[in-house]
């Protein structure tokens, strides 16, 4: 639970690293896939991730991620739902914001254990 003026539910790691993300195709359009995009992040918890990408994706959009995670041989692969995206002033990328789901409470410990193991905190 979140102590003192911390809001959020999981511990997080405020480190670089990089991922794989993947649109999920609506379902009212026939639209396939848009294929992995290799992209930045910088915050990882249990409950979500945040990340840098050249599209400005809808709240609400379903993305596919594969997350790799440094010092570690665990890949963790899962869906998220955008919950902000916001242009960054200084470059043409958007902040984003991604809330996992369908993640079970044996994944989100997994992600908090090898946020405690590498020193992740």
């Amino acid at each position: 639970m979140p102590h003192g003026s911390e809001r959020r539910k999981y511990i997080r790691a405020e480190k670089p690293f990089v991922l794989n993300l993947r649109i999920k195709p609506n379902k009212s359009r026939k639209a396939t896939s848009t294929g992995w995009n290799m992209v930045s992040a910088d915050n990882l918890s249990a409950g979500g991730i945040s990340l840098y990408y050249i599209k400005n994706l809808k709240i609400g959009s379903l993305v596919d991620l594969r997350i790799s995670i440094p010092e570690s041989t665990t890949s963790i692969c899962c869906t998220g739902e955008i919950i902000r995206s916001k242009k960054n002033p200084k470059f043409t990328i958007y902040e984003t914001a991604i809330s996992f789901k369908e993640t079970s409470e044996q994944e989100r410990e997994m992600i908090n254990k090898i946020i405690k193991e590498n020193l992740w905190e």
